[in-house]
């Protein structure tokens, strides 16, 4: 029994650590991964790790101390049919990964090409990214912006961490955020109205991509960080916010 437990933790924990690995992988591919990051897979796994170890004692309270065996079957039966549930909703409402990927410029292998040549791709990055606004596209990947470029995937991964030291989607994301403290500072109230007209022209996924991201790069809320710039100007008092216009 002991060796099963182990067997079947290692199993688990081996499982959790390659989700871990894609959730990682993802963000050098997508601009958003609130979709993609199989994060209910993750609270799966923990959830069975923790079913194991509560069937473990159970079975030992049965074995040693006469507890009633129907206890363990019916624990077993009731959560393996949660599981079902839970794993058939989510894997079916799961949206396909890498579908949105394009094939053509997604060279795995890569060129190496010299300093010079990297700098210019890098400045065409730029230019193409806030000349076109790309960043507000929340459908964005590595692969489309190295279409644009004429240059693989991994040429154009090589580029970003080399000149702004971060991945794709902090690259993109940190954009997004810089357009929407912008659309917040001109905003007269933000209202959930101005909040949505945000999230949408920004190229966030959601309500809650966009609190969470914005969080991530500022430390604090949208709706904080309006306050604040308000403040600063003398023009709100939080009292006053928080009746009037939320």
């Amino acid at each position: 029994m002991v060796f099963l437990f182990v067997v079947e933790s290692i199993y688990i924990l081996m499982n959790y650590s390659l989700i871990r690995k894609h959730q990682r992988k993802i963000k050098n591919q997508f601009s958003s991964i609130s979709k993609r990051n199989l994060r209910w897979l993750s609270y799966f796994l923990i959830f069975f790790l923790i079913f194991i170890i509560i069937s473990n004692i159970i079975f030992i309270g049965v074995a040693i101390f006469k507890f009633p065996s129907m206890l363990l079957y019916d624990f077993i039966t009731i959560i393996a049919t949660v599981a079902i549930f839970f794993l058939g909703f989510y894997g079916i409402t799961q949206v396909p990964i890498y579908s949105s990927v394009s094939k053509k410029y997604d060279d795995e292998t890569g060129i190496i090409q010299p300093e010079e040549e990297y700098r210019n791709i890098y400045n065409k990055l730029i230019h193409i990214v806030h000349g076109q606004k790309l960043y507000c596209n929340p459908n964005l990947t590595l692969s489309d912006l190295a279409e644009k470029l004429s240059i693989s995937s991994r040429e154009l991964a090589t580029v970003i961490q080399k000149y702004v030291g971060k991945n794709f989607y902090d690259f993109i994301n940190h954009l997004r955020v810089e357009e929407a403290r912008k659309l917040i500072i001109k905003s007269e109230n933000l209202s959930d109205g101005d909040i949505l007209s945000i999230i949408s022209r920004c190229g966030f996924e959601s309500r809650d991509s966009f609190e969470h991201v914005f969080k991530l790069y500022m430390r604090m809320y949208p709706e904080q960080y309006f306050f604040n710039e308000k403040k600063e100007k003398g023009v709100y008092n939080w009292c006053i916010y928080r009746l009037f216009v939320q």
